[in-house]
């Protein structure tokens, strides 16, 4: 079955955006409009998502860990540098 085609209504090209979206975007406006309506930055995002992916953790889970172990990783005492953004 062919997709639906719809005039994206933020730039007014032509899109074929999902079947179930209610209002039609083209993917550049719908992730402009996606970061402009989100709560945090990209570097934010970014932070927690490769803390979920490596560690299983997100940001409050890291930051109970960086403080009981004062900023050291726990198995060899190194001080830990990059993992602060």
């Amino acid at each position: 079955m062919p997709k639906r085609k719809s005039i994206c209504i933020d730039c007014g090209r032509n899109c074929y955006p999902k079947e179930n979206t209610i209002t039609p975007r083209c993917r550049g406006c719908k992730n402009k409009n996606y970061w402009e309506n989100t709560p945090y930055t990209r570097k934010e995002y970014a932070r927690e998502w490769s803390l979920k992916k490596k560690y299983d953790i997100d940001n409050t889970g890291f930051d109970v860990l960086w403080i009981a172990f004062k900023g050291r990783c726990g198995i060899c005492n190194n001080e830990l540098k990059n993992l602060i953004w």
